[in-house]
């Protein structure tokens, strides 16, 4: 019961992110010319076998199931895996102020066990595993400020961590604008890139 409630409640959540894809994702955002936010999905099960630090659990369910002192590990081996293995520099220049995020315990225990529901169900269709969707990632955020410089072009290098395997990535740098209301309401105009 608590398993098929588990499914009911995050698997589409996962789906929306996984939009068919059976890789990581990460969207490079610069705002501001200076900085830059980079927003990473990575599925679960997949990142969690490749991962290897002090204490890891058997599996995913012993996770899942494990203490709170084990989800606290699990979550700052996470945090280390970025903080240590994501180097990102601009023209040469490492990143300064760089932040990673992760989500709290909480919800970590909640998507780790809504992914334990989907490789039952999944198991209990009898789904092969090449047609199962990833339906549970993981998110990730990493944020800094460029250093400042004259160098142009500046040239942003990020290395990702390994255990994200194969990992599908796409920049933007948003146009913002202010609108000021009128009677008519705020007007927006936006010349579309082909």
């Amino acid at each position: 019961m608590k398993i098929a409630l588990m499914v009911t409640l995050f698997s589409w959540t996962g789906s929306l992110l996984a939009h068919g894809l059976q890789m990581s994702t990460a969207q490079v955002v610069q705002r501001q010319d200076n900085y830059l936010f980079i927003t990473m999905h990575t599925p679960v099960a997949k990142l969690y076998q490749h991962m290897n630090y002090q204490g890891k659990p058997a599996s995913l369910m012993h996770l899942a199931n494990g203490s709170d002192q084990q989800l606290g590990q699990f979550r700052q081996a996470l945090v280390e895996l970025f903080r240590n293995n994501m180097n990102l520099s601009v023209a040469q220049q490492p990143l300064q102020s760089v932040k990673v995020r992760v989500a709290p315990k909480e919800e970590l225990k909640k998507l780790l066990q809504a992914e334990l529901a989907e490789q039952v169900l999944s198991a209990h269709q009898h789904e092969q595993s090449h047609h199962a969707e990833p339906k549970n990632f993981f998110r990730i955020e990493v944020d800094g400020f460029i250093a400042a410089g004259k160098d142009t072009p500046r040239m942003l290098s990020a290395s990702f961590p390994k255990e994200l395997g194969q990992v599908l990535v796409s920049y933007t740098k948003p146009q913002i604008q202010t609108l000021t209301p009128t009677e008519q309401g705020s007007q927006y105009i936006q010349a579309l890139r082909k």
